[in-house]
């Protein structure tokens, strides 16, 4: 389920805001300072008459700073899931539940806990965006769609911070939208080319809104991909280099290959925020064992979409 708070950073409550910060340990000057800066706001509505008298601020956090994101993130730090095998994601002011088939916990109690949450900290769930999707088997004979919760919507096919994917977890919609944008950006190429941008330019805007559209977030669609999707991207690029909007051509396997080693490399640091995805580290106390390429226990893998994910996928690659 794929929960939607209404206007989040504009109903940021101050006073919960800096609750949250005090019952989270946060030092004493940072509760004070960020206490000041939202003190003694006030806002007026200009009308034909004139000004309306000046109201208190007593909510919102501006939307686009760096603190936004943060403050709405110390809010949401106490919202726990129900269930143990449940797992709320939290990205800004994104929450996702996801649910196993068998759960302690149905989704139904799990977002009747947020509702419950958000009133308490004086949020507001939009369930007219809140959607819910089901994933399953594509070879699933008997399989019945659980009873949708009321007001919210049940759809087949998602999109999660930029990425689309649909209720059997094909990235082929995903595709495709990339490469209808990818086609209205060409166009857009092509009319700077005429109006006398130079090489040298048309390859900056080609990697700024072309390349970066393709490559945004790989890692996490990479490996479910078919070779017909990948090739699909590598004839948009050579396209590109036909059309001279990049000097050298471009191999989409090689840079998603790079792009997945880098990203490997970076988890591993302890403070990256990935880190914690990655399996147990073997003891390699008093055993003499075949060098590998990271230290890494391997997953017990049991089906081919649980290897193509991304930590799975890169911990056998590297091997």
């Amino acid at each position: 389920m794929l929960l939607d708070f209404s206007k989040a950073f504009d109903t940021v409550s101050h006073s919960v805001l800096l609750d949250e910060l005090v019952s989270n340990g946060s030092p004493q000057h940072v509760i004070n300072w960020l206490a000041n800066y939202l003190s003694d706001r006030t806002q007026s509505t200009a009308t034909p008459a004139g000004l309306s008298p000046p109201l208190s601020i007593t909510r919102s956090v501006i939307q686009g700073s760096g603190i936004g994101p943060t403050s709405f993130l110390q809010i949401i730090a106490d919202l726990p899931p129900l269930g143990q095998d449940n797992i709320y994601a939290k990205y800004a002011d994104d929450l996702t539940i996801a649910c196993p088939e068998s759960t302690s916990v149905a989704v139904a109690a799990e977002f009747d806990h947020v509702c419950s949450w958000a009133k308490l900290n004086k949020l507001t769930i939009n369930r007219t965006k809140t959607k819910e999707i089901v994933f399953h088997r594509a070879s699933t004979k008997h399989f019945v769609m659980p009873t949708a919760i009321d007001g919210i919507d049940q759809i087949d096919c998602v999109k999660l911070l930029g990425i689309t994917f649909n209720d059997k977890l094909s990235f082929l919609p995903h595709v495709n939208s990339i490469l209808s944008a990818v086609s209205q950006r060409f166009y857009l190429l092509g009319q700077l080319r005429r109006q006398g941008l130079d090489m040298r330019g048309l390859g900056i805007v080609f990697k700024a809104i072309i390349l970066s559209k393709i490559l945004y977030a790989c890692q996490s669609f990479y490996g479910f991909l078919s070779q017909t999707d990948i090739d699909k991207f590598q004839a948009c690029l050579n396209k590109a280099y036909r059309f001279g909007f990049t000097y050298t051509p471009i191999n989409i396997h090689e840079i998603l290959e790079k792009r997945d080693e880098k990203l490997f490399l970076q988890i591993q640091n302890r403070n990256h925020c990935l880190n914690q995805l990655l399996p147990p580290e073997r003891d390699l106390h008093g055993r003499s064992i075949r060098q590998r390429g990271h230290k890494y226990q391997l997953p017990l893998i049991k089906f081919d979409l649980h290897k193509s994910s991304f930590i799975n996928r890169a911990v056998f690659k590297y091997i």
